[in-house]
């Protein structure tokens, strides 16, 4: 019987070509004098290790006979690896590639470490700062003043731009319906221009906006 897949982790069916790859590069290292590599890890335990991932799987019985296995130095009949745990790809966690470098090549690596790192928090401010600049963008689109597409009938609202005063009443700006019309705008002293209006529309004349009554500013 095929065993499911189902509950595996992200990456697991990379798992075997993982620790294939890993075994090559202990080959390489141990043919190196200058490159080793480490199996972080002490004292973990079988629940965080081996034996956690399918206790929600497995029979407790069957649990123990797993752990008494993978405890001894050999497995006996158990066909499979200890280590568990894995990363994105299906790669074992804990395994570490040191490399002795002289100073002149330890001294350039830093440097390009340093630069590189360099470089992508730049592009990190960079991009944070486009994200800023484009919620800002956003946040004043959304204040600008909506054109009007609906029915024109007395006690719609509008939204629309201060433009200036005539007489001591404020004029503003709105778009109806893809025309753009200037009124009279009652019941606002002094407004400052450029500010974004919501009115009311308290009767038509003609089957045309003439004036308005101002209801607040647009936030």
């Amino acid at each position: 019987m095929e065993p499911s897949v189902i509950n595996l982790p992200k990456g697991a069916e990379n798992f075997i070509d993982e620790l294939k790859r890993l075994k090559g590069e202990v080959e390489n290292a141990m043919a190196s004098d200058f490159q080793a590599i480490a199996r972080l890890g002490f004292a973990s335990g079988f629940e965080s290790l081996t034996g956690g991932w399918q206790s929600d799987v497995l029979a407790q019985d069957v649990q123990k006979e797993i752990a008494h296995a993978v405890r001894r130095t050999e497995y006996g009949d158990m066909p499979f690896p200890k280590l568990r745990r894995i990363v994105n790809g299906g790669t074992p966690v804990g395994f570490v590639k040191l490399t002795l470098m002289d100073h002149d090549k330890a001294e350039r690596y830093l440097k390009d470490h340093n630069q590189n790192k360099e470089s992508q928090k730049l592009k990190e401010i960079e991009e944070h700062a486009m994200k800023l600049a484009e919620v800002e963008r956003l946040k004043e689109a959304a204040r600008q003043p909506l054109p009007f597409v609906g029915k024109l009938k007395p006690g719609i609202k509008v939204e629309g731009v201060i433009t200036g005063n005539k007489e001591g009443i404020a004029l503003a700006k709105f778009v109806i319906h893809d025309e753009t019309i200037e009124v009279l705008m009652r019941g606002l002293s002094n407004p400052e221009i450029g500010s974004i209006v919501i009115a009311s529309v308290p009767q038509l004349a003609g089957g045309k906006i003439k004036e308005v009554k101002f209801v607040g500013f647009k936030k």
